[in-house]
């Protein structure tokens, strides 16, 4: 009976040690989604914030141009 509950014992700890191995496993997978959607979006901003930028500065030349002509 001793021999049956020391082998149960050793199979739930080995069961514990699996199930911690998938969930780190799991979690790691997980954030390393997370971090690459994150990226993602980050690119994505700055590509809008640069586009948005060449245009403001596109119309802020149009507007020295048209000043420049007024005062001549």
């Amino acid at each position: 009976m001793d021999a049956m509950k020391k082998a149960h014992e050793i199979e739930v700890r080995n069961l514990r040690k699996t199930n911690r191995k998938a969930f780190l496993e799991f979690f790691k997978a997980k954030c390393e989604h997370v971090m690459q959607v994150f990226k993602q979006e980050q690119m994505y901003m700055v590509e809008e914030y640069f586009i948005l930028k060449w245009k403001d500065n596109k119309k802020q030349n149009y507007i020295n141009k048209q000043s420049r002509l007024i005062q001549i």
